[in-house]
């Protein structure tokens, strides 16, 4: 069963190109039934072309877990072309790897519990949205879509607590310093080879001499940096092999 929660202030007019871009306006449809979550958009273009986005998923996928909803641009055409699902809290997840991009938009967020499925859209025209659930208007009162999600919902909030306490668990594996250490090496020494190559460098010559007045090569040999390659390198590789199955027996 959906719940979905709108605020009752509704979003200025001035907010609405922050996210509608080349649209005028848009309605959505959000349909649950036999586990199938299915978002329907219809978007109007300011010369009233239409275009229709229809993704399904399966929540039992997403059972006990908070995830960002996705709208997807083509970058060729500047129309949203995918809708996709990100697990927020999910312990499997690499912390490192950024989850969206320039042409990704985060319009909602869903926790979908056992029986029911919370969504709570980050910006909120009321009559755009229609669902075969329970519509349910709140009032924000300026707070985010995760801080109304945890009111909702407390069990939500020690997911991300939990998650958190995991995260940092695993992440204590990892040794900042020798990653630090190994790497300004090879920035260092990539920065003495484009400088001898032959390449024009003039318009970045001030970064240059910056960079070899304080390079790690004045106090550091050939033998010492391939000993460091060969000790701190592996150390963080080693290292990050625990970190990935100590997050594997974590999920």
């Amino acid at each position: 069963m959906i719940k979905l929660y709108l605020n009752t202030k509704l979003i200025s007019e001035s907010t609405i190109p922050f996210y509608l871009g080349n649209y005028k306006s848009f309605t959505l449809n959000i349909d649950e039934s036999n586990d199938i979550l299915t978002f329907n958009f219809i978007f109007y273009k300011h010369d009233n072309t239409r275009i229709d986005l229809i993704k399904s998923f399966n929540r039992s996928e997403y059972t006990n877990n908070i995830a960002k909803v996705y709208l997807i641009r083509n970058s060729s055409t500047d129309d949203y072309s995918d809708i996709n699902l990100f697990r927020k809290y999910n312990n499997v997840d690499d912390p490192y790897i950024i989850s969206s991009n320039a042409g990704e938009f985060s319009f909602a967020l869903i926790y979908f519990d056992k029986d029911i499925t919370y969504i709570v859209p980050r910006f909120n025209f009321q009559d755009t949205y229609t669902t075969n659930g329970e519509t349910i208007l709140i009032d924000f009162n300026n707070r985010s879509a995760q801080e109304v999600l945890f009111d909702i919902s407390p069990s939500t909030l020690n997911i991300r607590n939990i998650w958190l306490a995991k995260k940092e668990s695993v992440g204590d594996i990892l040794d900042v310093k020798s990653s630090v250490s190994y790497l300004e090496s090879q920035i260092d020494i990539l920065y003495k080879i484009i400088e001898n190559s032959g390449i024009d460098i003039s318009n970045y010559k001030e970064i240059f001499d910056a960079v070899d007045k304080t390079s790690c090569l004045k106090v550091k040999d050939n033998t010492h940096i391939v000993n460091e390659l060969l000790t701190n390198k592996q150390l963080v590789r080693a290292r990050q092999e625990v970190y990935r199955k100590k997050l594997s027996e974590l999920n």
